[in-house]
């Protein structure tokens, strides 16, 4: 992340086979987006800071500082005032970037706007293959502003491009539509008792990882358990008879062994 903002020198790591410019120096005099960041490391986020309190930046491997001049518009879904109190982002950087905080609410809570990102979307896939687009009924256009929409714009996007290159009527229904809507909560993500439903999957997926553990070792007893009962094979008649012919031919050779022939 570090060369992918900074640059980096010719030789500075094993694939650094050439001089790289970095997002800052090639944004300079403009306006750098800078997505997820409360996802970067602690190292890469004083360079950030450094870059933003001094305009200067230095590439990978490089001890020549570069002056830069950028806007940063940053963004995350984190909780970063959390991420601070957990220590995994600097304080002193968010109160950098936040200058001018926006918020954005989630799709849910811009009813008005979800119908009309419908139809763009559905008009953008119909473009694109040369179809017509498809449209919502009245019953259609109430359930779809209805959704609780966890997964925002990106999880609308998908149900318009699902319905138009799935459904053949370009008529859609509530029925039609209620198909491509998985079950989520209308207005919160808590569960009875205050368990998150996050938390309720973290859980699920820890006690499946137990119960399949469960079971293989169970697997592996029950093969030692019948390793252990089973009782050794009996000899088959073809080597008793091999045994008798061994013995009666050492007795033909040692006469003295005939009163222990049988």
């Amino acid at each position: 992340i570090e060369s992918e903002l900074f640059g980096h020198e010719k030789g500075a790591f094993t694939s650094a086979i050439k001089q790289r410019r970095g997002k800052f120096e090639q944004a300079n005099g403009g306006t750098l987006f800078m997505d997820e960041i409360g996802d970067m490391s602690l190292s890469a986020q004083a360079k950030v800071l450094r870059a933003l309190q001094e305009r200067k930046i230095s590439r990978v491997g490089s001890d020549k500082d570069l002056d830069v001049d950028v806007r940063i518009i940053a963004a995350t879904n984190k909780n970063l005032p959390e991420e601070i109190s957990q220590g995994r982002f600097r304080e002193d950087l968010y109160y950098r970037l936040n200058t001018v905080p926006i918020a954005v609410p989630a799709l849910r809570e811009r009813k008005g706007d979800i119908h009309l990102l419908f139809r763009k979307f559905a008009s953008d896939v119909a473009v694109q293959y040369k179809m017509p687009a498809v449209q919502l009924d009245e019953g259609a256009k109430a359930l779809l502003q209805g959704h609780y929409w966890r997964g925002n714009v990106r999880q609308l996007k998908n149900v318009a491009e699902q319905i138009s290159a799935i459904e053949p009527s370009r008529d859609i229904s509530a029925e039609i539509l209620s198909r491509y809507l998985p079950d989520e909560p209308s207005s919160s993500t808590s569960l009875a008792g205050g368990m998150r439903i996050e938390d309720m999957a973290s859980e699920r997926e820890l006690l499946y990882k137990v119960l399949f553990d469960m079971k293989r070792e169970m697997t592996e007893m029950r093969q030692q358990l019948n390793g252990l009962l089973t009782p050794p094979a009996a000899p088959s008649h073809r080597n008793t008879d091999m045994v008798v012919r061994q013995t009666e031919m050492v007795v033909a050779q040692h006469p003295e062994y005939e009163s222990v022939e049988e």
